[in-house]
């Protein structure tokens, strides 16, 4: 544990003399690139391997459970597997960090918050708003899975984790980025050929 943490430290402090680099050299592009990814996978690791992604799946599997209650009587087994009856008995669903939608966050996080259109309030926001959608449509995600195991049985599983589940979940993130990224950019780039015309 302690050559891991060794190595993510180093590897903190080359990612913000890159970010520094590149910023002083006004390499933009370099810039977003090198800061949204670092800043990706140096918040995946430390919360991977704190137990922070479990206790997130915990939660979002609580949160699903909660939300399929009124058709579905699905139980917790333990921190992250879930008891699901259906029509044969019962399905045993384990909920793991795949499952617990964090890197997906975290690169959420990376590309936005060193977005160079968005002002730093904006980026805020949009952060803000990005993590609290993402959390929502994987309860949403988790919440289509149970209800097609309870619905269809032990042979629809696969399909309904591998198919249907990742079908909702990768829409609603280009939703998701659509509504918070791309359609503020466009915003401000027709105000800024807007602008050019009347100058």
């Amino acid at each position: 544990m302690r050559a891991w943490s060794n190595w993510f430290w180093l590897a903190a402090i080359a990612y913000v003399v890159g970010c520094m680099l590149w910023r002083r050299s006004r390499q933009w592009l370099l810039h977003y690139l090198w800061g949204s990814l670092g800043l990706t996978l140096l918040l995946v690791y430390p919360t991977l391997a704190s137990g922070l992604g479990t206790r997130i799946a915990q939660m979002e599997m609580l949160h699903a459970q909660w939300v399929v209650s009124p058709w579905v009587d699905a139980r917790a087994l333990d921190e992250c597997t879930l008891v699901v009856p259906d029509a044969t008995g019962w399905s045993i669903l384990l909920v793991g960090i795949e499952c617990s939608a964090v890197l997906e966050t975290a690169c959420l996080l990376g590309l936005t918050l060193f977005y160079p259109r968005f002002g730093v309030r904006q980026r805020s926001l949009v952060a803000a708003g990005g993590v609290a959608s993402t959390y929502v449509l994987n309860i949403i995600r988790l919440a289509v899975i149970i209800l097609i195991t309870h619905f269809a049985g032990k042979r629809a599983v696969v399909i309904a984790h591998a198919v249907a589940g990742r079908l909702v979940f990768f829409v609603g993130v280009i939703a998701i980025y659509w509504y918070l990224i791309t359609r503020s950019t466009l915003t401000m780039i027709a105000r800024d050929v807007s602008e050019r015309r009347h100058a």
